[in-house]
């Protein structure tokens, strides 16, 4: 069956009578139709994907995903648990130390208000981040999630994200503490783990997705040689609020130019 994966998951938070919302949320017009198993019931969403959690008869430990579209992580796939050095960075897996210092981060007015995250951000928040977000992202294949660390101290999160291991390309995303910006942290993290996906990787593209209104982060993808591409209109949303994104782009032939 095409999007069959054996995956290994813990929780069952999420209810049959919303599988049909949350395949409409799960985006990139996969057109998602999750089909309960017999002895199945619904857990969750990993990457995009309906989880079911089927209990066989001759293995009731086993986990199964499956759908009708796509599966473009390709069974297997996973990023090395790498650390990256720059000349003033360190990028590595965030631990508990960091969590007081994303929670603080995350309740940043400037951060909150270009992402996401939850509001008010607390610290349970962070510490779900580091244990659970972060090696389920790595894990499932999605994408891969790095600590920036400038002198001992973090400065900042950047991650890889929606990941298409069968054409090879991949997201950036990033926020940097308040202490670290506009010292060329992130533009130095954002450089550095671009060209290792790139290279190390063998991926061919990397894209950033910006409201064009955030100054700051649109410097980041200049300075760190990403191409403007064009603008996607009400392609993100903000706090349910929608926001169009400006579409930064780097591939391998950008790095020999």
């Amino acid at each position: 069956m095409d999007g069959f994966v054996v995956v290994d998951s813990h929780r069952a938070d999420l209810l049959v009578g919303i599988v049909g919302k949350l395949c409409r949320q799960v985006g990139d017009r996969l057109n998602v139709q999750a089909r309960k198993l017999a002895g199945g019931r619904v857990q969750g969403v990993v990457a995009g994907f309906v989880v079911l959690v089927v209990a066989e008869p001759d293995q009731r430990v086993g986990r199964r995903l499956v759908c009708m579209g796509e599966d473009r992580r390709v069974s297997g796939n996973v990023f090395p648990d790498a650390i990256l050095q720059t000349a003033r960075l360190t990028l590595r897996p965030p631990h508990e130390g960091d969590v007081d210092a994303i929670a603080a981060a995350a309740s940043d007015q400037e951060t909150q208000r270009w992402l996401p995250l939850p509001f008010p951000y607390e610290r349970g928040h962070a510490v779900t981040f580091v244990a659970e977000t972060v090696p389920a992202a790595r894990a499932s294949g999605a994408g891969l999630v790095r600590a920036v660390e400038c002198d001992g101290v973090l400065a900042g999160v950047i991650d890889l994200k929606k990941t298409d291991w069968r054409h090879r390309a991949t997201e950036i995303g990033y926020w940097a503490t308040p202490a670290a910006r506009g010292q060329g942290v992130i533009t130095e993290a954002t450089a550095a783990l671009s060209r290792w996906v790139l290279t190390g990787a063998a991926f061919e593209r990397v894209v950033l997705r910006i409201a064009p209104a955030n100054a700051a982060s649109v410097r980041v993808a200049e300075k760190a040689g990403f191409t403007f591409e064009g603008v996607a209109r009400n392609a993100g949303m903000v706090h349910g609020a929608r926001v169009d994104l400006a579409i930064y782009s780097l591939i391998p032939a950008d790095l020999t130019a």
